[in-house]
């Protein structure tokens, strides 16, 4: 035997062996790792090992399962998905992920959410959706004045935002007006409710310092304190003794090279994209964190406080305001954390439980581009709120009495018969329904009834409404009211910012005799802009 060709069959070998090894290594770790539940790399929850039962359900979905579950579970697939980016970015010059875009000079990019569409301006917030989004501000406001609570929010700018010329040319070159500015251009037109103005500040202390990580989605610190800094602008106008401190304040410490933020992460490659991450330390510190237990709030909640203060706040914020909590909470001597948008039963439960004295609300940019969160709770809002802003609305669309006449028409289970006393709907099932006249023009917004009736039991009084486009009633759009035997004297409000008339009432769950001694519908008109 030649010295070439055991040199030969050694070398088949050690490929059969390489070979083996690539193939079957990585699935013999997948069986002899414990599964993990998150991925610390991907920032998500992976797929859980699926169960196979005796039915004909769970083996039609068992391979689907298994298959998203070996995908996110295969060995070595950290290494894998590592070696993707770094020869992506370092050899190829690209992003290995359609959710991060690489920007100029090692600056890094959220691209979900349609940020690039907004950013271009290619996703524009409609006439409905601006009004949707200035009536849960409003509502809020007026709703939390009415208990002898502030209420302020802001919108927390994306990075794109603050640093668009770091972004790709290609971005750069097209860049368009953002949901944001038109949300704030709407606002200051059309409302007297004011945002928070992060962006102004922003700009500015971005000439002096970095105020965004550029591996990361996040402001840095540098950022939470202009923020607070802008923030207490509005608090002190609220609380005259509350008084931002200045930056001379706090002693600003770096950690240099610092693993890279959450975007690098997602890419695997937080030990490649390293920057320094400054770290204020106040001269004094007086506030302290304990648990808060709120079985509501998803996403978790806590309090922080200082003992010297006295008063209290609820806020509702994201991961932003992490930067921005350990400067405001000296300044209150207990302040609620919930991590996720307003949600009305929350901040229901705390105004119960603490009595804050201020609410705020902090919400990204990105999340401008779905609807108003909580439309339930707005709608209670709305409810609530409906009997004094039908007292304030100053258009009258229709007035339905004894003296004018009610025109209105039976539909379902009921006939209608006039006496002294109003306009008898006599109701001979469970669902009786009455048509109103179309007198309602179509730019009519935020329609206040009030509805004097006498009702033969217990029951519930139910106005349904159409929005546009819909050729039908349905159970979503809708406001209900509940009456007691005798009479009642009802206001409710139509939510609904595209109303499109007519109305139908139902009166009542019970056969019998109702009378409507009275109905006025009030509103605003949104081409004028006169509010009710």
């Amino acid at each position: 035997m030649t010295l070439t060709f055991k040199i030969n069959k050694i070398a088949n070998w050690f490929l059969i062996i390489v070979f083996a090894g690539a193939c079957y290594l990585p699935l013999i770790k997948t069986i002899v790792t414990p599964t993990a539940a998150i991925s610390e790399t991907e920032k998500r929850r992976l797929a859980k090992a699926p169960n196979l039962e005796p039915n004909r359900e769970s083996i039609e979905s068992f391979p689907g399962q298994f298959e998203l579950y070996f995908k996110d579970h295969f060995g070595f697939r950290d290494l894998f998905v590592f070696l993707n980016s770094y020869v992506s970015v370092k050899w190829l010059g690209v992003s290995p992920l359609s959710s991060v875009i690489l920007g100029k000079n090692g600056w890094l990019y959220w691209n979900k959410n349609r940020l690039s569409d907004d950013f271009r301006g290619a996703n524009p917030m409609t006439s409905l959706e601006l009004e949707q989004w200035k009536n849960s501000f409003e509502d809020k406001q007026e709703w939390m004045a009415s208990k002898g609570i502030a209420y302020i929010a802001g919108i927390a700018p994306e990075k794109q935002t603050i640093y668009p010329e770091f972004l790709p040319d290609h971005l750069q070159k097209h860049r368009g007006i953002t949901r944001l500015m038109q949300l704030e251009t709407y606002l200051l037109k059309n409302s007297t409710f004011r945002l928070i103005d992060w962006k102004t500040p922003f700009l500015s202390e971005r000439e002096n310092h970095q105020i965004y990580y550029k591996t990361d989605t996040h402001w840095n610190f540098r950022g939470g304190l202009a923020a607070y800094q802008a923030m207490m602008t509005d608090i002190s106008a609220l609380f005259p003794g509350m008084v931002a401190r200045s930056r001379s304040f706090f002693h600003e410490r770096i950690i240099a090279d610092h693993e890279g933020g959450d975007l690098a992460v997602i890419m695997g490659l937080q030990t490649i994209f390293r920057e320094d991450q400054p770290i204020f330390q106040p001269r004094f510190l007086c506030g302290r964190r304990w648990k808060y237990d709120l079985p509501l709030a998803a996403r978790g909640s806590y309090a922080m406080g200082c003992k010297t203060e006295k008063l209290k706040a609820v806020v509702f914020r994201d991961s932003y305001f992490n930067f921005i909590l350990p400067f405001l909470s000296e300044h209150f001597g207990e302040i609620i954390y919930i991590w996720e948008q307003y949600n009305h039963e929350i901040a229901s439960q705390l105004i119960q439980a603490i009595g804050p004295d201020i609410v705020i609300e902090e919400i990204l940019e990105r999340f401008l581009g779905y609807d108003v969160v909580d439309r339930n709770g707005l709608n209670q809002i709305q409810d609530e709120l409906a009997a004094s802003r039908f007292n304030r609305s100053r258009l009258v669309y229709a007035r339905y009495d004894q003296k004018s006449g009610i025109p209105f028409t039976p539909v379902n289970d009921v006939m209608t018969v006039s006496n002294q006393s109003g306009l008898v709907f006599k109701s001979t099932g469970e669902d009786p329904q009455l048509m109103l006249p179309d007198c309602i023009p179509d730019s009519a917004r935020s329609l206040f009834l009030k509805i004097r009736i006498t009702s033969p039991s217990d029951t519930v009084l139910q106005i349904f409404y159409r929005t546009r486009g819909e050729t039908r009633f349905i159970e979503a759009h809708s406001v209900k009211k509940a009456m007691e035997k005798g009479y009642n004297e009802l206001v409710l409000q139509i939510p609904a910012t595209d109303y499109a008339g007519p109305l139908r009432i139902d009166p009542g769950k019970t056969p019998g005799n109702y009378i409507l001694h009275s109905m006025e519908i009030r509103g605003m008109d949104f081409n004028n802009q006169q509010h009710g």
